[in-house]
């Protein structure tokens, strides 16, 4: 339990200093090539690519939002232990705390191999209660320049992203999970 409070503050916290930051942020922007600062705000949001549902139905990434509230991405894969032991606590935390704070959390399945049909049976043996999303061919994966999994992003009340974490954070409190 001491985990998950101390992962809703950290969200909490990234979260006001991600606002905080804005302006030296856009100091820092302005230093660099305009070449460079279109591939840093093309990473930084969603992108404009397909997605699919668990029933099939296709779901543009750059509509998803959360209604101004922060929003968490994870990616992952059926294969690795430490992409459903993530999802597992990722559930966990949603259902716990941060649910009720209107966080939403958002799961993509980036198994690209062609058929995706043991990827329902996953979730709902997982008992996953939050929204899950399979990138069929990847682009959604390679438009966020993720370079393994599991790989969480934390996106603020603008979609603009916040944080991103590589790999599974077994129990340290630093650490987004």
């Amino acid at each position: 339990m001491k985990t998950k409070l101390l992962f809703s503050i950290l969200v909490y916290l990234i979260t006001i200093s991600v606002f905080s930051q804005k302006t030296s942020l856009n100091e820092k922007t302005n230093t660099i090539s305009s070449n460079q600062a279109s591939i840093l705000t093309q990473h930084n949001t969603m992108p404009n690519v397909e997605l699919y549902s668990l029933d099939g139905k296709k779901v543009n990434a750059s509509r998803i939002s959360n209604n101004g509230q922060p929003m968490i991405v994870v990616f992952w894969k059926t294969n690795i232990k430490e992409c459903y032991n993530q999802l597992d606590l990722n559930n966990e935390v949603y259902e716990d705390l941060l649910k009720d704070k209107n966080v939403k959390v958002l799961a993509i399945c980036v198994d690209c191999v062609g058929n995706t049909q043991h990827i329902k049976p996953f979730v709902y043996g997982h008992d996953l209660n939050i929204e899950v999303f399979i990138d069929r061919n990847g682009d959604f994966k390679r438009s966020m320049i993720i370079p393994s999994v599991p790989y969480a992003i934390l996106y603020d009340q603008k979609m603009n992203v916040a944080y991103r974490q590589l790999g599974f954070c077994n129990g340290d409190e630093n650490l987004l999970c």
